[in-house]
Protein backbone atom coordinates (compact mmCIF):
# COMPACT_ATOMS: atom_id res chain seq x y z
CA UNK A 1 0.00 0.00 0.00
CA UNK A 2 1.15 3.55 -0.59
CA UNK A 3 2.57 5.40 2.34
CA UNK A 4 1.70 8.68 3.92
CA UNK A 5 3.00 12.04 2.76
CA UNK A 6 2.73 15.77 3.46
CA UNK A 7 1.46 18.56 1.21
CA UNK A 8 2.69 21.87 2.60
CA UNK A 9 3.44 24.01 -0.49
CA UNK A 10 1.15 26.98 -1.08
CA UNK A 11 -1.28 26.91 -4.03
CA UNK A 12 0.66 29.77 -5.67
CA UNK A 13 3.97 27.88 -5.39
CA UNK A 14 2.37 24.75 -6.87
CA UNK A 15 0.77 26.68 -9.76
CA UNK A 16 4.12 28.35 -10.54
CA UNK A 17 6.04 25.05 -10.42
CA UNK A 18 3.60 22.84 -12.35
CA UNK A 19 1.64 25.36 -14.48
CA UNK A 20 -1.88 24.13 -13.79
CA UNK A 21 -5.21 25.88 -13.36
CA UNK A 22 -7.10 25.55 -10.10
CA UNK A 23 -10.80 24.65 -10.00
CA UNK A 24 -12.40 25.98 -6.77
CA UNK A 25 -10.31 23.74 -4.54
CA UNK A 26 -9.36 25.03 -1.09
CA UNK A 27 -5.82 23.72 -0.75
CA UNK A 28 -4.53 23.91 2.81
CA UNK A 29 -1.36 22.38 4.28
CA UNK A 30 -1.78 18.74 5.28
CA UNK A 31 0.84 16.94 7.31
CA UNK A 32 -0.39 13.35 7.27
CA UNK A 33 -2.10 12.37 4.02
CA UNK A 34 -2.94 8.69 4.34
CA UNK A 35 -4.20 6.07 1.88
CA UNK A 36 -7.95 6.37 1.41
CA UNK A 37 -8.04 10.15 1.85
CA UNK A 38 -8.65 12.70 -0.90
CA UNK A 39 -5.42 14.27 -2.12
CA UNK A 40 -4.54 16.90 -4.75
CA UNK A 41 -3.45 15.50 -8.13
CA UNK A 42 -2.44 17.32 -11.32
CA UNK A 43 -3.98 15.73 -14.42
CA UNK A 44 -3.12 16.59 -18.00
CA UNK A 45 -6.11 16.24 -20.33
CA UNK A 46 -5.12 18.81 -22.93
CA UNK A 47 -4.47 21.30 -20.14
CA UNK A 48 -3.16 20.76 -16.63
CA UNK A 49 -5.77 20.86 -13.86
CA UNK A 50 -5.65 20.21 -10.13
CA UNK A 51 -8.28 17.72 -8.97
CA UNK A 52 -8.87 15.78 -5.78
CA UNK A 53 -8.51 11.98 -6.00
CA UNK A 54 -8.43 9.14 -3.51
CA UNK A 55 -4.84 8.40 -2.50
CA UNK A 56 -3.59 4.81 -2.51
CA UNK A 57 -3.30 1.67 -4.58
CA UNK A 58 -5.54 -1.35 -4.95
CA UNK A 59 -3.57 -4.57 -5.49
CA UNK A 60 -4.20 -6.28 -8.83
CA UNK A 61 -5.38 -9.42 -7.01
CA UNK A 62 -8.04 -7.58 -4.97
CA UNK A 63 -11.64 -8.48 -5.75
CA UNK A 64 -12.96 -5.52 -3.76
CA UNK A 65 -11.41 -2.03 -3.51
CA UNK A 66 -12.29 -1.87 0.20
CA UNK A 67 -9.73 -4.49 1.27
Amino acid sequence: MCGRYTQTASPDDLMFRFGFSMQDIALTPRYNLAPGQLAPVIVNEGSKNLVMMQWGLVPSWAKDIDI
